[in-house]
């Protein structure tokens, strides 16, 4: 089902279609401007949702049909329950979301998660995007890695998300402001919204292993 929704950007409106799409098995939901231009997707960072990416995303709709989506277990999308995704998964969703849509070579934008997603898509898929830019993309190093600093890293960041979730949207954006005082204003109430709506089982997704990127057995060799 499909309503119409505004973004106001700068004392500029943007107007989307909102909508849920079935990708990869499950259910995402997605913004997009319906213009018939070339098709512009945009993929969040861990714990935002589709609209943070709306005063960025606004500048390029007059060359671009602009598409913001949830990620899994991101905003108004489906959350996976434990341990039941992998870092892989998200890269399925997106071409699963690019085939649902029938979009045609799409240029790509992703910011830190967002960006791992965006390159192993193009990996995996190097037929369907156009054009892919990674916005401060972690170290694939990091992505990988068990080790228990980044573990004991990780069980931080889900503590600080999991009270995040327990503040008020008023809370959240006056952190914002004493955190980011250089953000736009306009990125702020979407940030806040992303954190209530953040789900926790994001942090339970497996780890992304260079075999099975690279399709290699437990030799080393291609399998």
């Amino acid at each position: 089902m499909e309503r119409d929704v505004q973004t106001i950007i700068s004392g500029v409106t943007m107007n989307l279609i909102e909508s849920d799409v079935q990708a990869n098995g499950i259910r995402l939901h997605v913004y997009r401007t319906g213009a018939q231009k070339p098709p512009l997707v945009f993929a969040h960072g861990m714990s935002d949702n589709g609209l943070c990416y709306g005063p960025f995303a606004q500048h390029f709709a007059e060359d671009f049909e602009i598409i913001l989506y949830d990620s899994r277990s991101h905003g108004l999308s489906e959350e996976t329950g434990p341990g039941g995704a992998s870092t892989l998964d998200r890269a399925h969703d997106l071409a699963g979301l690019v085939k649902a849509l029938g979009l045609e070579k799409p240029f790509v934008v992703g910011h830190s998660m967002g960006a791992v997603t965006a390159s192993l898509f193009a990996g995996l898929y190097p037929d369907l995007p156009g054009r892919v830019v990674l916005e401060d993309p972690p170290p694939f190093a990091i992505m990988a890695s068990a080790s228990q600093a980044d573990l004991v890293g990780r069980t931080k960041w889900r503590n600080m998300a999991a009270e995040n979730k327990l503040k008020s949207a008023e809370e959240l954006i006056e952190m914002n402001r004493r955190d980011s005082p250089a953000w736009p204003e306009a990125e702020r109430v979407p940030w806040a919204q992303s954190k209530q709506q953040f789900s926790l089982a994001a942090f339970d997704e497996r780890y992304l292993d260079a075999a099975s990127v690279l399709g290699l057995d437990d030799a080393g060799r291609n399998s």
